[in-house]
């Protein structure tokens, strides 16, 4: 279906379309990232803006330049974003560059309704919602704060799919079947932390997480990384180690220096990672590992190196 261009009006540097305290502003629901829509909302007067930011770099014409349009969508879909819980500060934990959906993240959010605050009030609040939702789930944060009991509207931009897919995961329940579950825990974003939160709480869940480990592919791999950061088991450190020494060390044909499986590699050290679990085995299998990978793939010994220190430091992780 196609969607006419939307009506637009310059806001330069500023994300929503108020003359508020732009400390006032918050991203709804998603991190802006490095798409070029987004959508903010004004914890003072209320107002939701969606902007698309514009701009150049600069290498080709020596002058770099950005703003951010604000642009005019359809009332219904305005209102149903706005339905949506507000993103709140919040940490990240990025041990090298990586793909953004490996990052992993400490989201916190702010009821969707949330206005009349000034700054030190909302600062204060927001502090105070970090402490009480420490312990609780995505999901869970979620249905405390905010989400449109309708779905997507038909007008919803498809730049703004990434909405649609999180509403979509919200449905998920205890009672969805593991076929529907794991495609969402192999994504990015909050949807496939719901969907691992709802796959750690199955009667399988540790057998299921046994043959992620053990396929030898990303997508699964990522799978088990969302249900480790919804539920770690330090227990899986062995079969994370196992499955290291398994990864193919075939070099990439069209990019020097490079393994093939290198997602595979990066991906299990970063389960060690995050685990930072005292295991005697662990750093001399990674220094094995190290010296097999040498002459194929630098930057994968620069990962070895660093995990291999973190572990034996153990020190816990920040998010």
């Amino acid at each position: 279906m196609s969607h006419p261009p939307p009506a637009e009006k310059v806001l330069e540097d500023r994300r929503v379309d108020c003359g508020c305290d732009e400390r006032l502003h918050r991203p709804v629901l998603l991190e802006p990232g490095f798409q070029a829509w987004a959508v903010h909302a004004c914890c003072g007067c209320g107002m939701v803006t969606c902007t698309e930011q514009r701009g150049d770099d600069g290498r080709f014409t020596g002058e770099a330049w950005s703003v951010h349009v604000a642009l005019m969508l359809k009332p219904e879909v305005m209102t149903w974003l706005a339905s949506w819980a507000r993103l709140g500060p919040h940490e990240r934990e990025v041990l090298w560059p990586m793909p953004a959906g490996w990052v992993r993240r400490g989201h916190r959010y702010l009821p969707a309704g949330w206005s009349g605050f000034s700054v030190e009030d909302l600062e204060r609040r927001e502090a105070a919602l970090h402490e009480e939702q420490a312990d609780l789930g995505v999901r869970q944060r979620l249905l405390l704060t905010g989400v449109p009991s309708e779905p997507p509207p038909a007008a919803l931009p498809p730049q703004l799919a990434g909405f649609a897919v999180v509403w979509q995961a919200m449905q998920l329940t205890p009672e969805t079947d593991t076929k529907v579950l794991l495609p969402y825990a192999q994504g990015s974003g909050p949807g496939s932390a719901i969907a691992a939160e709802l796959l750690t709480g199955m009667q399988d869940a540790p057998q299921r997480l046994v043959e992620l480990l053990r396929s030898g592919r990303a997508g699964p791999l990522q799978a088990a990384l969302a249900l480790l950061r919804a539920a770690p088991r330090p227990e899986c450190l062995p079969l994370i180690l196992e499955a290291l020494q398994a990864v193919p060390l075939t070099p990439l044909s069209d990019v020097p220096d490079r393994l093939s499986h290198w997602d595979c590699f990066e991906l299990l050290l970063l389960m060690l990672a995050e685990l930072r679990t005292q295991a005697s085995e662990a750093p001399a299998v990674l220094r094995a590992l190290m010296r097999k990978v040498a002459r194929h793939d630098t930057t994968l010994v620069d990962r070895l190196r660093l995990v291999t220190a973190l572990l034996e430091s153990n020190a816990p992780p920040q998010v």
